[in-house]
């Protein structure tokens, strides 16, 4: 598929799940979140993840107090601000129940990740610094 035709598959409304044959993923790039499946999703996956994206915005502040006791044990006082400044651009596995931020600003070694159940991100379990 060209790039006029990937342009044009977007301006349709259509979503657009890419193959990563690198990390071996299917991806999709949708409100400045990247959503990331091991099998390819469903061709309705659209309503689904124009929810979980909703959900996950609107529950950023749970999310920021959720991480907050851990970072500040590894990275000394941090504040909700300076988690919301550095986080990066999440990346939502929403077959597994878990998120990623591999572009956080911490520092240039870890992940973070955090596992969530349900796609309202009300229930929180499992954040890890990884690296």
């Amino acid at each position: 598929m060209g790039l006029f035709d990937k342009l044009k598959k977007k301006a349709t409304s259509e979503i657009f799940v890419e193959y990563n044959s690198k990390l071996e993923v299917y991806t999709l790039e949708y409100d400045n979140i990247t959503f990331e499946w091991d099998e390819k999703p469903p061709a309705d996956v659209m309503g689904e993840i124009q929810i979980i994206a909703q959900n996950y915005k609107a529950a950023l502040p749970n999310i920021i107090g959720f991480m907050l006791p851990d970072l500040n044990s590894f990275y000394g006082n941090v504040s909700a601000e300076d988690i919301k400044a550095k986080l990066g651009k999440p990346t939502i596995h929403p077959d597994r129940g878990e998120v990623v931020y591999c572009e956080q600003a911490f520092d240039s070694i870890h992940i973070f990740s955090f596992e969530f159940f349900g796609d309202d991100f009300t229930e929180l379990d499992n954040f890890m610094i990884d690296g």
